[in-house]
C-alpha cells in the first residue's frame, strides 16, 4: 500500500508523543509532520538519482524519511539512494529505527536499495565537527548530500547552551535551535542540490534574525515558500501558534535576477489536491532593511508596490516608538485595585485597547488592577501625559488584525502621568507634543486594512515589534494629519478604511480602483 510507511511512523511517533505532557512537548519542540505535509515535502525535493545522498537531521519517529521511501516505492524505478537520519530522542529513535528498517526491506522488493545509517546522537554537536577548521585551516569534509529534509524542533537557545556556543564561530545569528539546522544544513549541502525544511516564519523578521537572514540568503537561492493560511491547521493536534512556512532552497545563490515561488493553503487537504502558486521577484521578497516579504497575491504585490513608494517614516517625523514601561510581576505592591486615598494614576493594558477606541477601566470580567501608586518610588516607570498613539504587542491567534491601534489625548485623564503596562508600545513625538489630528490619523492608518495586510506581508508573529514598526513606510505628515481631520468631523459611525483609502487617492499616493479592505487575513 503506498504511503502505508509515512502513516505508520506518524502513528506510532503521535503514540509516544501523547504520553508526555504539552509542557514538555512544547520545550523540546516535538512536533511531528502530518501525512499530507510529509508528501508534500517529499516532492519538494524533485528528482532523486540514483546513488543520491539523502539527510534528515532531525527525524523523529522517521515519517519524512519514510515519505521518501514511499514516494520511491510508488515512482518505481530502480535506483540506489543513501539515507542518513539523526534522533536524539530515545523513543523516538527506536520508533524510526524499527520502521525505517521495515521500508527498507520492502522498498528492496520493488528493485529500490536504500543504504540506511541512523545516528542516535545530537544532529548540531555532531555537524560542527565536520565544519569546524582544523590546525590547516580548512574544514574538515563531511559527506555532502545532494537532498536535506527536516521538521528541525523549535525553541530559543540560551546563551550558555553547548550547541549555541559552539555554532559562534562559524555560524552567526542564532536564536533559535531550527536556524542552526538551517545553518549546517546549507554546508552540508552540495551544490546546486535541493533541501526543504518546514519552519516558524519568525526568522523572515525581528531584529534577532538579522545575521541569520543575511548569511542564509548569501549563501543559498530560496526556490519556494509555501505558507499556511491558519495556525491551526498545519499542527493541529499540537496547538502550535506559530505561523509555519515550508522553505525549499538550493546551494547556490543566483543573485537578485531569479524569480522564487509563492504559494499558500488554508488547509493540509490542499497539498495533496493541488495548489496555486505565483512568482515574485527578488525585490518583492526583500524589503530595503532586510526582511523577507511573502505575497501571495495579486493585491499583496500592489500593497507593495504603494507603499514601498512612501519616503515618510517615525523617524523622519521626529516620533518614536517605545515599550510600556510597567511591568507588572516587578511592580506588584504598587498597583492598586481601586482608588484610595493615596494618589493613583490609570495604568492602562493592552485590553484596554482595540481598534481606535481606548476603554477604561473595564467593569465587567477584567480582574487585573487598572491603577498605579503615583510615588516617588514609581517615577521611572510613569510616562508623562501627552498625546500618544497606544499600540498593543501581540494579537489572538486568530485575530481579524494584527494592528490594533488607538489614539490617547492628554484630555482623557486629569492628571500629569499615567502608566502603561508592557504588552502596549506608545508612539510620541520626541520633542514637543503630536497634535490630536496627526495622533487620530496615525492611529486610523495604523488600524487600516492596508497597512495591516502591509505588515503580514513581511512579518508572520503574532508579536508586534517597535523595530518593524520604524521600517515602516508613512505617507507624507499633511496627509496623515488631513486623515485625523476627517476622522474628527464625522459625526456618525467612522469608517477608518474608507477614510484611509479615499485621504490616500485624494493626494495620489493609491490608485483610485484601489479596494477598501475591512477584513485581513486572519493567521
Amino acid at each position: 500500500m503506498v504511503h502505508s510507511f509515512t502513516q505508520r511512523s506518524l502513528e506510532i511517533g503521535q503514540g509516544i508523543l501523547t504520553r508526555r505532557s504539552n509542557q514538555s512537548r512544547k520545550t523540546h519542540g516535538q512536533f511531528l509532520t502530518p501525512i499530507p505535509l510529509a508528501q508534500f515535502m517529499a516532492k519538494q525535493l524533485g528528482t532523486i538519482k540514483d546513488d543520491d545522498r539523502i539527510l534528515d537531521p532531525a527525524m523523529g519517529s522517521g515519517t519524512l524519511l519514510c515519505a521518501i521511501i514511499d514516494r520511491l516505492i510508488a515512482e518505481n524505478k530502480p535506483m540506489k539512494v543513501w539515507i542518513d537520519g539523526f534522533e536524539l530522542d530515545d523513543e523516538l529513535f527506536t520508533a524510526a529505527q524499527a520502521i525505517l528498517n521495515e521500508a527498507v526491506i520492502s522498498a528492496s522488493e520493488h528493485g529500490i536499495r536504500v543504504y540506511l545509517n541512523l545516528f542516535h546522537t545530537d544532529f548540531i554537536l555532531s555537524g560542527l565537527q565536520f565544519s569546524r577548521p582544523t590546525l590547516l585551516d580548512t574544514p574538515a569534509k563531511p559527506h555532502s548530500y545532494q537532498h536535506i529534509i527536516a521538521n528541525p524542533p523549535y525553541f530559543k537557545i540560551n546563551p550558555d547552551d553547548q550547541r549555541r556556543r559552539e555554532a559562534e564561530t562559524i555560524l552567526s545569528g542564532h536564536t533559535n535551535i531550527y536556524t542552526l539546522f538551517m545553518g549546517l544544513a546549507v554546508k552540508m549541502l552540495q551544490e546546486g542540490c535541493s533541501a526543504c525544511f518546514i519552519v516558524p516564519r519568525s526568522f523572515c523578521s525581528g531584529r534577532y534574525f538579522t545575521r541569520f537572514r543575511q548569511e542564509f540568503l548569501d549563501r543559498v537561492t530560496v526556490e519556494h515558500i509555501h505558507l499556511f493560511e491558519s495556525r491551526s491547521d498545519a499542527f493541529r493536534q499540537d496547538d502550535v501558534l506559530q505561523e509555519n512556512l515550508v522553505i525549499t532552497f538550493t546551494s547556490q545563490n543566483k543573485g537578485r535576477d531569479s524569480w522564487i515561488k509563492i504559494s499558500s493553503s488554508s488547509t493540509l487537504r490542499e497539498l495533496t489536491h493541488g495548489i496555486t502558486s505565483r512568482q515574485i521577484t527578488r525585490t518583492q521578497f526583500m524589503s530595503p532593511i532586510g526582511l523577507l516579504r511573502l505575497p501571495t497575491s495579486e493585491l499583496d504585490e500592489m500593497i507593495l508596490e504603494v507603499v514601498d513608494r512612501w519616503k515618510g517614516s517615525f523617524s523622519t517625523y521626529d516620533i518614536a516608538i517605545s515599550t510600556g514601561p510597567v511591568v507588572p510581576f516587578r511592580v506588584e505592591k504598587y498597583l492598586i485595585n481601586e482608588p484610595t486615598s493615596i494618589p493613583v494614576v490609570p495604568l492602562l493594558w493592552m485590553q484596554h485597547i482595540t481598534s481606535h477606541r481606548i476603554t477604561w477601566p473595564l467593569n465587567y470580567g477584567f480582574r487585573k488592577p487598572q491603577h498605579i501608586l503615583n510615588i516617588p518610588q514609581t517615577e521611572t516607570m510613569l510616562v508623562e501625559n501627552t498625546n500618544y498613539v497606544l499600540l498593543r504587542r501581540f494579537s489572538a491567534k486568530e485575530e481579524r488584525r494584527r494592528l490594533v491601534a488607538a489614539p490617547y489625548l492628554s484630555n482623557q485623564f486629569e492628571c500629569a502621568r499615567i502608566g502603561l503596562e508592557n504588552h502596549l508600545n506608545y508612539i510620541y513625538r520626541r520633542a514637543g507634543e503630536m497634535s490630536e489630528t496627526e495622533v487620530v490619523g496615525l492611529s486610523a492608518l495604523l488600524n487600516s486594512g492596508l497597512i495591516d495586510r502591509y505588515f503580514r506581508i513581511s512579518n508572520g508573529n503574532t508579536q508586534v515589534n517597535a523595530t518593524e514598526l520604524r521600517a515602516l513606510p508613512l505617507p507624507p505628515l499633511q496627509v496623515i494629519t488631513a486623515m485625523g481631520q476627517a476622522v474628527m468631523e464625522e459625526v456618525d459611525t467612522v469608517d477608518l478604511d474608507a477614510i484611509v483609502v479615499q485621504t490616500l487617492q485624494t493626494y495620489l499616493l493609491l490608485p483610485t480602483d484601489f479596494p477598501i479592505l475591512r477584513e485581513t487575513r486572519a493567521v
